[in-house]
């Protein structure tokens, strides 16, 4: 019975340890420049609604030019360079903090979240307009808002770093 009861115990420690493993950790990651990226300087445009939160907005073109720039694309105000388009359909932050989420809704409550981004990318060049087909049906959703805007911007900053 004391074996069993152990055995049990374990299982439940690795199950729970298993539950644990999914939590969402952001690793910088250096990109060498590299001389085949069809891109090196980009004009940035975000569209949006016009109800959408302006400073939010802000803030994930903020981050947007800085994972470009990690990846050694400049983006630039000139009109003979590509721009890249970013068109935000739905960008819904968790009115819902995560003290409430967690603590006094608990699960199965605790581990939804309503942040939301949902966005459509495009390079508009010179001769044609480009659609990332990555982004055609991307919506993402991450309980931590600062970590789903972080997440979205290096997803578009690695769609166009590795563009060709």
């Amino acid at each position: 019975m004391r074996k069993l009861v152990f055995v049990g115990f374990l299982v439940g420690i690795l199950l729970w340890l298993a539950g644990c493993g999914s939590t969402y950790k952001y690793i910088e990651v250096e990109y060498p420049i590299s001389p085949y990226t069809k891109y090196k300087a980009l004009n940035l445009e975000l569209i949006s609604h016009d109800d959408a939160d302006k400073e939010e907005l802000k803030s994930f073109r903020e981050l947007i030019i800085s994972a470009l720039q990690k990846r050694g694309i400049v983006v630039v105000n000139d009109v003979k360079s590509p721009k890249l388009i970013v068109e935000v359909a739905k960008f819904n932050k968790d009115a819902i903090s995560s003290f409430v989420r967690d603590w006094v809704l608990g699960p199965p409550f605790g581990f939804k979240t309503t942040n939301l981004i949902d966005i459509k990318v495009f390079i508009k060049d010179q001769a044609a307009t480009t659609e990332f087909k990555k982004f055609q049906e991307y919506k993402e959703s991450v309980r931590n808002w600062e970590d789903l805007k972080r997440t979205v911007a290096n997803s578009i900053a690695d769609a166009v770093y590795f563009a060709h």
